[in-house]
């Protein structure tokens, strides 16, 4: 049996070899230079970086936006959120809404909070407005109680405000027209603003520029006021966004004299009227002396004045990095117009803030 067995293997690898020897190598089965590694089997830019961990050891973040869900500022800050649920998976990132008082609310809630980075909040220089008209407790710029930590998603110059003037309006037809009849007729000219907001520092800017804000009847209310004054021709002048701009003016009801903006800024579905319509630079030829009239304040995350600096700049370090995600920032640009992700330094943002409450202090110092 042994004999039969060795007999049987012996056969089995002959047959085996000379099978083998049967095949020749072909052309075909050499490694093909599509085999070895291309460049673009590297990590793409789009692809997650390294776990990043929040300051302090923070599990959870509360991002406050002191808007409604779906305002531009809701919808920018949530792309940031997103970026930063992705970046540092070891802390939950949660938004919370709160418009009340137009977002005084907000703004107390952060003020109160701990210093640790677990609360911050999304908002503009435009709060500023606020305080100075009344309506928040607190001033967003006083680093007593609150400290800008870094730039959010924003437009590199922010959306413009349209001046507009009803279509039965004889009195003028342009800006300098305009200029020209307050000062022949004092007290005549009805300007509407919405308290609390850039659209009131905007239109006092460019009428303190002129000389004629004392010689104005100024007629403040919300933004549903100002529009329907403004559309029914009960009074000369107000200041809108361009959307709501665009919509009176394709209603035949108004027209603009000027949008408060150094270059044309716009996305596409507003560009054929508001290439119509005349810009700071229009008239003021000095562009930084036109760029001081247009309220361009960068969107901000800020946190307690009871933050550390350390905290705050390692808050700032991690936000910026959403620059260099493609996928993010096609998101942001998406949201229409130039938005974009700024990068301003710890330092550079808070002395950006406490410019933009010196020039909103000294407007409304000069209406007292």
């Amino acid at each position: 049996m042994k004999k039969f067995l060795m007999l049987f293997l012996a056969l089995a690898i002959i047959f085996s070899f000379a099978a083998c020897g049967e095949k020749t190598p072909q052309p075909t089965q050499a490694p093909q230079p599509t085999q070895a590694p291309q460049p673009t089997q590297a990590p793409q830019p789009t692809q997650a970086p390294d776990k990043i961990k929040w300051p302090n050891g923070v599990k959870e973040v509360t991002v406050l936006v002191p808007m409604d869900v779906g305002s531009m500022l809701d919808q920018s800050t949530r792309i940031m959120v997103d970026y930063l649920n992705e970046v540092c998976p070891d802390t939950k990132f949660v938004v919370e809404n709160d418009a009340a008082g137009s977002g005084n609310r907000a703004g107390l809630t952060l003020s109160r909070a701990d210093g640790d980075g677990s609360v911050i909040m999304a908002h503009g220089a435009g709060a500023i407005v606020n305080y100075y008209s009344g309506t928040w407790e607190k001033n967003l710029a006083d680093r007593n109680e609150f400290v800008a930590i870094c730039a959010n998603v924003g437009q590199l110059q922010p959306s413009g405000g349209v001046f507009l003037t009803p279509v039965t309006n004889d009195k003028f037809n342009d800006l300098p027209s305009f200029v020209e009849y307050v000062k022949a007729h004092p007290g005549e000219v009805r300007i509407a603003y919405a308290t609390g907001t850039p659209h009131e520092i905007r239109l006092k800017l460019i009428t303190n520029y002129y000389g004629i804000s004392q010689m104005i009847s100024w007629q403040p209310g919300n933004s549903n006021d100002v529009r329907t004054w403004i559309n029914g021709g009960n009074v000369e002048l107000a200041c809108l966004t361009e959307t709501q701009a665009v919509a009176d003016i394709k209603g035949g009801k108004v027209f603009g004299i000027l949008n408060s903006l150094v270059d044309r800024n716009y996305t596409d579905d507003l560009k054929e009227v508001l290439d119509q319509v005349p810009i700071v630079t229009d008239f003021v030829k000095d562009r930084k002396e036109a760029e001081s009239l247009v309220c361009a304040w960068p969107m901000t995350i800020f946190g307690p004045a009871k933050m550390s600096e350390e905290t705050a700049k390692a808050i700032n370090e991690i936000c910026k990095g959403i620059a260099d995600r493609p996928d993010y920032m096609e998101r942001i640009k998406a949201l229409g117009g130039s938005n974009t992700y700024q990068y301003f330094s710890f330092e550079e943002i808070n002395e950006i803030t406490a410019a933009a409450d010196r020039q909103i202090k000294e407007i409304f110092d000069s209406f007292k």
